[in-house]
């Protein structure tokens, strides 16, 4: 498994709603990346994982959503289960922080190469899927 960071923002708190741009396509990332078009499934499924990936290990998520492709990037559309202990508390924490917290996203890649993009060797995501689906 591989991570990426990303901001989120909230879309409806009474709903426990957010949004997060997690990916911008073509462009070298921090790590080194290249996510291309079409990396991501558009409407896949994606869950909420409880703090420091803890659901991928046994922990049960703490919302879900769709990841969305929006051309230049993906999206993912989510909610909070903001009727249990674990979901409610971990939206209050994303909430309160606001732009001071950073998440994470977790993918397996299923297919990349190595190669030159602007003048830089990188590695090119051509197409991941969420851990866990």
């Amino acid at each position: 498994m591989d991570t990426k960071s990303l901001h989120v923002e909230i879309k409806d708190a009474d709903k426990g709603e957010v949004e997060a741009l997690f990916s911008t396509y073509n462009v070298i990332d921090k790590d080194g990346d290249v996510t291309l078009p079409g990396a991501f499934d558009d409407g896949a499924p994606a869950k909420i994982s409880a703090y420091g990936h803890a659901s991928w290990s046994g922990v049960l998520p703490v919302g879900k959503g769709t990841i969305n492709d929006i051309g230049t990037g993906a999206v993912m559309r989510g909610k909070f289960f903001l009727d249990t202990t674990a979901g409610k508390d971990t939206f209050t924490t994303v909430k309160e922080l606001g732009p001071l917290q950073e998440w994470s996203y977790g993918y397996d890649v299923i297919e990349s190469e190595f190669g030159e993009f602007e003048g830089k060797h990188v590695r090119f995501l051509k197409k991941l899927k969420e851990v866990g689906s």
